[in-house]
């Protein structure tokens, strides 16, 4: 594939992929603020002297303002990916960024039953990582037709 060419893709798929990518990031900072609530908590208890900058009522406004915002941002990746017509980019989309799979267990998620997936792994990672790049693109595009009727 020309440079040109490569370049070309990369600025479609920038969007897409910072789009999941936030969502990815408010996944990832609701678990922390889940896991502080649990530790602060627990350490309330095991030393009621014990006064946190935060209380946990108020982390747990927080977390609750977060679960929403959260549950918003994952029906709109979710309409979007309605728009994509490949069941496995969908998948890929789902499994890497709703789910958080790492890509081993992606690729896994989508070719395990191939009869020839233990041996050729390889070529399945590559199939997987270009139907990803398909998936961005065309959620790229969903984004953008978004964006033009808004």
């Amino acid at each position: 594939m020309p440079v040109k060419q490569i370049s070309q893709t990369q600025d479609l798929t920038k969007k897409a992929k910072n789009f999941l990518l936030s969502y990815v990031n408010l996944q990832r900072e609701l678990d922390l603020k889940i896991e502080r609530l649990s530790i602060l908590e627990q350490r309330i208890r095991e030393k009621p002297a014990y006064r946190p900058v935060d209380s946990p009522d108020a982390l747990q406004r927080d977390i609750s303002e977060h679960v929403v915002m959260e549950a918003d941002m994952r029906g709109e990746i979710l309409r979007h990916m309605e728009n994509l017509r490949n069941p496995e980019e969908r998948a890929v989309i789902q499994l890497r960024y709703l789910d958080r799979f790492d890509w081993v267990l992606v690729c896994a998620g989508l070719y395990y039953a191939a009869p020839d997936f233990e041996t050729n792994t390889g070529r399945y990672m590559k199939k997987m990582f270009r139907m990803h790049g398909r998936a961005l693109a065309a959620l790229s595009a969903s984004l953008n037709m978004l964006e033009m009727s808004g």
